[in-house]
């Protein structure tokens, strides 16, 4: 059959090509495809209805020989690697270390002391985690009264509190700079996270602004359980009712669920059952509660980013 390029190339910076296709080998193509797609031996091939588009006659073509897949009536193809990337969604890494699992194979630690885009993140991800602790520690204060209230109406424990990281920001304006910067995170660190708004005049100093004052506080994480951004909640009339963080090159809405991290921590349980998708933060909380997987959009549409 003939395939259409693979998207490895660009993906393999970290990994040896040696180590790669040592997974590639190991791996069977039509059981992995096959957890998902109902496959069809044909020949030395096996086909069946294509999961990136809808059809009703079978154009999805997998060939354990080759390790590839193709369909023939929209074009997608490649290897196992492009398959867990484009139905799971998952950067390369994780995508390396899923399949290496799935393969028996170790992975050697990898060197990333040279790579900016991974100590830039780390950074990053090592920030936002503390402004949580910070947000986390201010819900137990006098001050935050309204916000555990609140958490109780919604019949939200303090288990589930504490599993989900939730925290308050005190309504005190320019506090957030000040408490950051004595923890060592630059004005410059915080907007860029979407944290912090400045207005600049002429050559006058910036003036910040904190962008979450007096609100409920929900950490946003990725699958690994890092903090990206966070959603806060108004807890008097102040709108909007709902504030996200900024997007940065850590946080866009329209590819993160809120809930993930727990997909991912549970996945192997939850295996193939129902996952939930409901409006909000809490809603998704509750459910978690009563062991009912959901995650939920960031108020913005369920898109095709979120169900991938």
């Amino acid at each position: 059959m003939s395939i259409g390029r693979t998207n490895e190339r660009p993906l393999t910076q970290k990994f040896s090509q040696e180590l790669l296709e040592s997974i590639k080998q190991r791996i069977v193509l039509s059981e992995l495809i096959g957890e998902t797609v109902s496959l069809k031996k044909r020949g030395t091939d096996s086909l069946g209805l294509c999961p990136f588009h809808q059809e009703k006659t079978p154009s999805f073509s997998v060939s354990d020989e080759k390790g590839l897949y193709y369909c023939f009536g929209c074009g997608a193809g490649g290897s196992c690697f492009d398959y867990v990337k484009h139905t799971k969604g998952l950067n390369f890494k994780e995508i390396v270390e899923e399949l290496a699992s799935r393969a028996g194979i170790h992975l050697p630690a990898l060197p990333v002391e040279n790579d900016k885009e991974e100590s830039k993140r780390r950074e990053a991800t090592g920030a936002l985690d503390m402004v949580s602790q910070w947000y986390e520690e201010n819900l137990l204060l006098p001050s935050a009264k309204v916000a555990r209230d609140y958490l109780s109406s919604r019949g939200i424990e303090e288990s589930l509190q504490k599993r989900f990281r939730i925290g308050y920001a005190p309504d005190s304006p320019g506090n957030f700079v000040l408490q950051m910067g004595r923890k060592g995170l630059s004005p410059t660190l915080l907007e860029n996270l979407g944290l912090i708004g400045s207005d600049r005049q002429d050559n006058k100093k910036p003036r910040y602004w904190d962008r979450f004052r007096g609100r409920l506080m929900f950490p946003i994480m990725d699958r690994a359980g890092g903090v990206i951004a966070f959603g806060g909640r108004a807890l008097t009339e102040v709108m909007p009712k709902y504030l996200n963080s900024a997007e940065s090159f850590l946080f866009h809405k329209s590819d993160t669920l809120y809930g993930i991290h727990e997909l991912t921590k549970h996945r192997r349980k939850i295996g193939r059952g129902t996952v939930g998708i409901v409006e909000g933060y809490s809603d998704a909380i509750r459910m978690w509660e009563h062991n009912i997987p959901a995650v939920a959009p960031l108020g913005t549409a369920l898109s095709h980013n979120h169900i991938q």
